[in-house]
């Protein structure tokens, strides 16, 4: 599995423990304002290209649909083309 932008930045987060506790509960982050920026900077990128799944997306198509009554006037192929060319 794809580690998550939140997954990334905390364990880059966790290299600036300043207490050096090494315990999994415990972290003292201390870092520069600027460091802090960057890596804010690099997780929103990460976050951009993550994106959904072709099933997450053909899942949360057809709950929609039926969550608006509207079951048949469109099937996934169609919507996916249709998003696709926007």
């Amino acid at each position: 599995m794809k580690q998550t932008a939140v997954e990334w930045l905390v364990e880059e987060l966790k290299k600036y423990d300043s207490a050096g506790l090494k315990d999994q509960s415990n972290y003292v982050i201390e870092m520069p304002t600027h460091i802090l920026t960057e890596l804010e900077e690099q997780a929103k990128e990460i976050e951009n290209e993550q994106g959904y799944s072709e099933e997450d997306m053909k899942q949360a198509f057809h709950v929609g649909r039926l969550y608006l009554g509207r079951e048949g006037d469109t099937n996934f192929e169609q919507f996916i083309e249709e998003f696709k060319n926007k």
